[in-house]
C-alpha cells in the first residue's frame, strides 16, 4: 500500500525545552510537506499508544554521554510492530553513546530504524552558567545549522516512505548508531538518577517568591517529583527527581533554588516550549 501522507508522532524527553524546540522544528518541516505530526512530551503519567502512527521519532537531550535512563527504560517496554522510527537529540557537549542508548532500548521491539539527527549547542545546567550579576548569558542555543540539517533529514525520510509501498519500507533501514567503549563505560558509571539529581542539588522553595501558579508540578517536572500541598505550594520528592534541571530554570519567579544554582542565571531560552509562557 502506498501512503501519500504520513501520520507522525514525535515522542521526546525535555526538561527545559531545547529538545522540545528541536522537535517542533522537525515537525514544521514535516507539516510543510503535508504530513500530520503530533508532538508528545514524556511525563511519568504518559500512556502513549504508538499504533496509530506511520512514523515515530524518539528524542531526548544527551545526559552524560547517553540518553536519560528514565526515558530509555520507558522505551524498552513499547512495541513498534514493524513501524519505522528515527532518533533525534540535543547536546551541549559530546553525544557519546546517546543515539545508541535509545537504539538499544528499541532494537528488540520490531521497529525499522531510519537514522538519527543531532542539534548541538544546548546545555541547561544552571550551576554552570554565568552569575546573576553578570551580563545575560545568551549561549547554549541549538545550532541553527543543525536545525536545517534535521529538517532536510526529515524531508528526505518522509519522501522515501511516501514514494514506496509500505511493504518495502524495511529496505530503508539504516546502519545502527555506533557504540563507543569509552563513552559506554563513562555513561554507565556517571548517569544514574541519584547522580543527576545531585547535579541539580536539593531543592528549596522561597515562599515569598512563589505565586502558587502550579507550573512546576503541572507542566515543568516530567517525573512526578513535584506535588502541590493543600496550600498550593510545591513539595519536592528528591527520590523521584531525575535531574532534568526544569524546575530551577523555568520557574517564572525563580522561587525554586538549590545551593549551587541560586546565584546563577536560569536557562530560559526555550521556556515557552514547556510552560507556554
Amino acid at each position: 500500500m502506498l501512503k501519500s501522507t504520513l501520520k507522525i508522532g514525535l515522542f521526546y524527553y525535555s526538561g527545559t525545552g531545547a529538545t522540545a524546540y528541536f522537535a517542533q522544528k522537525i515537525a514544521e518541516s514535516m507539516q510543510n510537506n503535508g504530513h500530520t505530526v503530533t508532538l508528545i512530551r514524556y511525563r511519568s503519567q504518559n500512556h502513549t499508544d504508538f499504533d496509530e502512527y506511520d512514523l515515530i521519532g524518539f528524542g531526548a537531550a544527551v545526559w552524560v554521554w547517553r540518553s536519560p535512563r528514565v526515558f530509555t527504560n520507558f522505551l524498552k517496554n513499547i512495541k513498534l510492530n514493524n513501524k519505522p522510527y528515527f532518533i533525534f537529540q540535543t547536546c551541549g557537549g559530546t553525544p557519546g553513546n546517546a543515539q545508541w542508548s535509545i537504539y538499544k532500548s528499541l532494537k528488540h521491539n520490531n521497529g525499522i530504524y531510519l537514522g538519527d539527527t543531532v542539534g548541538m549547542g544546548a546545555n541547561n545546567i544552571r550551576s554552570w552558567r554565568a552569575n546573576l550579576s553578570e551580563p545575560e548569558d545568551t549561549k547554549n542555543l541549538v545550532n541553527p545549522a543543525d536545525i536545517e540539517k534535521a529538517k532536510a533529514f526529515a524531508t528526505k525520510m518522509c519522501s522515501q516512505l511516501t514514494s514506496t509501498e509500505t511493504e518495502e519500507w524495511p529496505k530503508f533501514a539504516s546502519i545502527p548508531p555506533q557504540k563507543y567503549f569509552k563513552w559506554s563505560v563513562l555513561g554507565t558509571v556517571s548517569s544514574h538518577r541519584w547522580q543527576m539529581q545531585m547535579l541539580v542539588g536539593k531543592k528549596k522553595l522561597i515562599q515569598d517568591k512563589c505565586t502558587k501558579c502550579g507550573l512546576c508540578a503541572n507542566k515543568i517536572c516530567p517525573s512526578g517529583a513535584i506535588t502541590l500541598n493543600s496550600d498550593k505550594y510545591p513539595e519536592f520528592n528528591e527520590k523521584l527527581c531525575q535531574g532534568c534541571q526544569g524546575c530551577i530554570n523555568l520557574c517564572p519567579t525563580l522561587a525554586i533554588e538549590t545551593k549551587s544554582s541560586r546565584t546563577k542565571q536560569p536557562f530560559v531560552t526555550y521556556r515557552k516550549e514547556i510552560t507556554n509562557l
